[in-house]
């Protein structure tokens, strides 16, 4: 669909009014400076609607409704007074709905299209349904005696580090939106490689925690949690939640300090130890590597008598789990620890080939062409090739292991396609696309389709510039029709390995 904006800023009036008499509201400065830096990032002016003269008072008007309708992003301005704007609720409403009923939807993949830029603290539980899921970009910060002060724009502020990580991740979305070939299509999964679990962790160190993050989002990994942590009961269980996030990564992050940290509802752990707990036992059973890092004078700091005892526990038990290092070193030794433990994780495996070995082809079939496909095993190891074939027995997940295994060791992949309907068809042709996101190091050198059986109309029209299509619909099968495909095999491995 068009778009006729990029972004629409949603803000109470209230928190524009300037706090001198000759100044400028903070909404103003705001948006003259997201507007600068988005247009830094996109090469372009962005377009972003942002009322100078809000009304308050006024009926939601048509236009506001006709420029929500035509938005990519609507970024809301958290403060008690958003909450306490009927107007500004129907703009996120409004939006939702539109964005809803559009062929792209709230999200894209994993990113939804509301961002959520908290000016004056207002406790999460507070928030509107739609942005409590959201992490947000705080700029605001706990100061003495549990006061919460807001970021000023004064030049080499942390106001200036929390818009560009807020510009940054807009401009990312709009993108991707603005790739006419992945709108409405989900965002892949990043591979566990590229999934990080960074650890929440308590006031005094989420700067470290904050910075940590900017690096590894610069770098292109995912970060999780990538919504706020069930803290309490009827959000749902805290363990189970944070259990979900690790199994989809490969590296954990915890910054522990001297306090103890918060204790969940329905829990006697703070959420520090609950969460190093479930790395651990992932650590055990070889799923997960975890890195835990102590500053080097946290001992001294420390007078909770519980964080005392965690702490000593922590460290007589941490390094004799499998996969674990603990580390009191400064911040930026502890981020090159990370850099050196993420390239040891991504490291393609090395495919070795057996010297002289027979070319091995990946012969993918559905379990109702078990019988059928026989012929093509027969013909290809007749002619001298390895047949790798599909595995039918097992659990899922052993099939699924496997499938990836077969896929980066093979030299060629064929396709029976028979019996199977299109969209297994498809998801076995996508999985061949994306074998270099399962650990393989060289394309596959062949791929083709073997259509047979009855005559449909997506078998009749299927064709692809990737791979060769072979079809055998009339008159007895012979060897002879599998020879373009291994001949041009045999040309591109030079006759052999």
């Amino acid at each position: 669909m068009d778009f006729a904006y990029d972004v629409f800023i949603s803000y109470n009036h209230l928190d524009n009014k300037p706090i001198s008499k000759d100044g400028e509201g903070w909404i103003s400065r705001f948006y003259y400076s997201l507007n600068i830096r988005l247009a830094q990032l996109l090469g372009r002016e962005p377009k972003i609607w942002f009322d100078h003269e809000l009304k308050g008072n006024d009926e939601f008007s048509d236009e506001i409704i006709d420029t929500l309708n035509k938005t990519k992003v609507l970024l809301t301005i958290m403060s008690p007074g958003y909450l306490n704007s009927p107007w500004c609720k129907k703009e996120l409403d409004h939006f939702l709905k539109a964005a809803g009923k559009s062929n792209i939807g709230t999200h894209m993949g994993n990113k939804s299209r509301v961002f959520k830029a908290v000016k004056t603290h207002v406790p999460n539980d507070r928030h509107p349904d739609a942005l409590k899921g959201l992490l947000g970009h705080e700029f605001c910060k706990l100061a003495e005696k549990q006061n919460f002060i807001e970021f000023s724009d004064e030049k080499g502020s942390e106001y200036w580090m929390r818009l560009n990580e807020l510009a940054g991740d807009i401009y990312r979305l709009i993108e991707e939106m603005d790739q006419p070939d992945k709108t409405g299509i989900q965002s892949p999964v990043n591979p566990p490689g590229k999934s990080i679990y960074l650890a929440e962790t308590t006031s005094d160190l989420r700067d470290v925690r904050d910075n940590i993050r900017r690096d590894l989002t610069l770098q292109g990994y995912t970060i999780f949690p990538d919504r706020p942590l069930p803290y309490f009961l009827k959000d749902g269980k805290l363990s189970d939640c944070v259990h979900e996030y690790l199994k989809r990564c490969k590296l954990s992050i915890h910054i522990i300090g001297k306090e103890y940290g918060l204790v969940p509802e329905g829990e006697e752990r703070s959420i520090i130890q609950i969460q190093e707990d479930l790395a651990a036992r992932l650590c055990e059973n070889e799923q997960l590597k975890r890195l835990t890092w102590l500053p080097p004078d946290s001992d001294e700091k420390i007078v909770d008598a519980r964080q005392k005892e965690y702490m000593s526990v922590l460290q007589n038990d941490a390094p004799q789990v499998p996969g674990t290092d603990l580390l009191k070193t400064s911040v930026e030794d502890f981020k090159t620890v990370i850099r050196d433990t993420l390239d040891k994780i991504n490291k393609p495996p090395v495919i070795k080939k057996v010297p002289d070995a027979a070319l091995r082809v990946y012969l993918v079939f559905d379990r109702r062409d078990r019988d059928a496909v026989k012929f093509l095993d027969d013909c290809l190891y007749n002619r001298g090739f390895e047949v790798m074939p599909t595995l039918l027995q097992g659990s899922e997940t052993e099939r699924r292991r496997i499938h990836k295994d077969n896929l980066c060791l093979c030299d060629a992949l064929l396709i029976y396609y028979d019996n199977a309907n299109e969209y297994w068809m498809q998801s076995m042709f996508n999985d061949w696309r994306k074998a270099p996101g399962y650990g393989r190091t060289k394309p596959i050198n062949k791929c083709a389709i073997f259509v047979g059986g009855e005559k449909t109309e997506h078998k009749k029209s299927l064709r692809s510039r990737e791979a060769q299509v072979i079809r055998i619909h009339d008159g007895p099968f012979t060897c002879d029709v599998l020879s373009p495909f291994t001949a041009q095999l045999l040309e591109g491995m030079g006759g052999g390995r």
